[in-house]
């Protein structure tokens, strides 16, 4: 992942880079590695450091744009990068003088290698020698914002990272990345509350428990959800009635290969930024006074018992790719606390 790799360069410096050469580092998907000098008398940085060169710029601008397209990632200029049998992989040190300036430079031009900028970029100085010169790092994040084109004077496009290379984003990609920007995107979570108490079921010498499990859509995407569909699979037999709040003949309430499925009414819409209730469903738990073991439809468990119950949920609406998550509740949810009595 970058980010720790980030805290190590912040933290190690110029070691972690040496141990990265001295190992022949790879390139990876988001690790980049920039030559202050890429060609003879064409450096990054001109004017003492008080500028970004036209390679400079570009460098920049394109690493900015396809990490930020992609998976986020970290550009470390100073670097050189050579290619061993096919694979790019750190070679030697090509300091960047005037170490502090040259990231006073990077700092200020951050704002303005990609339309529209990204936010959270972070630069640090990885200095050699007597300080005056250098590497630089750059985090660059994975975009909510994306697609960002380059605003390089000759490589004004769409960038992304392929395997260890930046290339140019297809049309289709483009696209996609724009819709993907107004589309929603649900998250699920379940919130389980006491419901009431006593009533029929219980075996001698149990009390009977009920809760109720309320699945909670959060839209954490930029587009309205509706013409929702949930699935559920569940592997205890705790799950009962689900879709019970709707109408089975108009929103297809039913089990399609195991999993309980019900289509939201279209009147059901959840707003960017908002949470919403969905479903819910009964979960009957039976307490032994004696033994106190806990009964859910045909298992049995020991209330002290460390072990959870798996809702595997799968999600979709309107403009939204299908959404797979498993939610955990614990059996001491269901457990009554040792201050009330279930008798």
């Amino acid at each position: 992942m970058a980010e720790p790799l980030f805290e190590n360069l912040r933290s190690l410096g110029a070691q972690l880079i040496e141990e990265m050469i001295e190992g022949g580092h790879q390139e990876t998907l988001t690790l980049d590695f920039k030559a202050n000098v890429e060609n003879p008398g064409n450096p990054l940085f001109g004017n003492e450091g008080k500028k970004l060169t036209k390679t400079g710029r570009k460098t920049l601008a394109k690493a900015a744009s396809a990490f930020a397209n992609s998976m986020g990632g970290i550009l470390i200029l100073g670097v050189n990068c050579r290619s061993i049998e096919g694979v790019d992989c750190a070679q030697e040190i090509t300091p960047i003088p005037n170490l502090s300036k040259a990231l006073s430079t990077i700092n200020n031009e951050l704002h303005s290698v990609t339309i529209p900028s990204i936010g959270g970029i972070e630069a640090i100085p990885i200095p050699i020698n007597d300080g005056s010169s250098g590497l630089i790092a750059v985090s660059i994040p994975r975009s909510d914002r994306r697609p960002h084109r380059s605003s390089a004077v000759d490589a004004r496009s769409y960038f992304k990272r392929s395997g260890t290379s930046t290339v140019e984003m297809e049309h289709y990609e483009i696209e996609q990345a724009f819709m993907s920007n107004s589309a929603p995107e649900l998250f699920l979570s379940l919130l389980v509350s006491t419901a009431s108490s006593g009533g029929p079921g219980a075996l001698q010498g149990e009390r009977l428990y009920r809760f109720v499990a309320k699945i909670i859509a959060e839209n954490i995407g930029g587009g309205i959800a509706k013409h929702i569909f949930l699935q559920c699979r569940h592997t205890q037999g705790v799950l009962r009635h689900f879709g019970g709040a709707y109408d089975p003949s108009k929103n297809g309430v039913g089990v399609v290969e195991g999993a309980l499925q019900v289509a939201l009414p279209g009147e059901t819409v959840i707003h960017p930024g908002t949470k919403r209730i969905i479903e819910s469903f009964p979960i009957e738990a039976f307490i032994h006074r004696d033994t106190n073991k806990i009964r859910i439809g045909k298992f049995s468990y020991d209330s002290n018992s460390t072990m959870s119950f798996k809702f595997n949920f799968a999600v979709s609406a309107e403009g939204m790719r299908q959404n797979h998550q498993t939610v955990e509740v614990a059996l001491s949810e269901l457990v009554p606390s040792e201050n009330s009595s279930p008798y």
